[in-house]
């Protein structure tokens, strides 16, 4: 009977050990320190600069996505072992931050403080250029504060914390990313297309575009769409066959309808080319 008290005081000090371990190496990764590229980009002043930006917004995911229908924040996901995991509200983000103290946050991953943001996608906005940044920048600014927001920092838990310690969830800061494009013109409409993407699809999909297990599959699943397909595909919201596409079709309800008919295939060509 000793022996077994003494096997379960051993196992639950080991437990202890290791759930101390993960908290500790989670605090760690938390608090590391990353400096910002200093950039000059400031919000756009001109008459159609807001309604620019709102079409950005909505692309990215700002506006009516992640952050709630008028970006005063939400609660992306709460729970006992991951604790709380919020997207901030952007009137009061866009109130207190400078231009380039956001571009640093929505473009580099890096807050203020020098600590990297976490969940909150930079990577897939890296490639931003700087007019149609500004053009977002302009329409933060403009756009009325929400009422009933939610305030405050997300709390990271042990399961939080277990992930980035086990280096599945990595800080958006120490994440590869592309240097903003000069320019999202161009003669060549993969090119638009491959901005497109990684503005609009690479968040849940990957910067690879190689997709991730159980949540968004490959985007060479484009190939099976043919360019009237894929026009039916952005307009429905459905996919072929008239399939309900879960995340997918939710999130081209909110945000892919802002996509005109020449970008849709510019997108098209270049997921061809996957």
């Amino acid at each position: 009977m000793k022996w077994i008290k003494r096997i379960l005081l051993t196992l639950v000090l080991i437990a202890l050990v290791l759930v101390g371990g993960v908290w500790a190496w989670g605090a760690v990764i938390l608090a590391r320190d990353y400096s910002a590229e200093v950039r000059d980009v400031s919000a756009a002043n001109d008459p159609g600069a807001a309604e620019r930006g709102e079409r950005v917004a909505t692309l990215a995911g700002c506006y009516a996505g992640c952050h709630g229908r008028d970006m005063a924040g939400a609660v992306f996901v709460e729970t006992p072992l991951l604790d709380r995991i919020i997207a901030p509200n952007l009137s009061t983000a866009a109130a207190v931050f400078t231009d380039a103290e956001l571009e640093s946050i929505i473009r580099q991953g890096i807050r203020p403080d020098g600590r990297s943001v976490i969940a909150m996608p930079s990577a897939s906005f890296s490639s931003m250029t700087d007019r149609d940044f500004a053009d977002l920048l302009a329409f933060l600014r403009q756009y009325p504060a929400g009422e009933g927001g939610v305030e405050g920092r997300s709390r990271y838990g042990l399961l939080a914390r277990g992930l980035l310690a086990a280096g599945i969830v990595e800080p958006e800061a120490s994440r590869p990313r592309e240097q903003p494009w000069r320019s999202r013109e161009g003669d060549d409409g993969e090119r638009l297309g491959r901005y497109l993407a990684l503005n609009a699809c690479s968040e849940c999909h990957g910067l690879d575009f190689s997709g991730s297990p159980d949540f968004a599959p490959p985007l060479t699943i484009a190939k099976s769409y043919s360019s009237d397909d894929f026009l039916r595909l952005m307009a429905t919201c459905k996919g072929l066959g008239d399939r309900d596409l879960g995340v997918m079709s939710v999130v081209c309800e909110h945000r892919f309808k802002v996509l005109q008919p020449n970008e849709i295939d510019a997108l098209h060509a270049f997921l061809q080319t996957l």
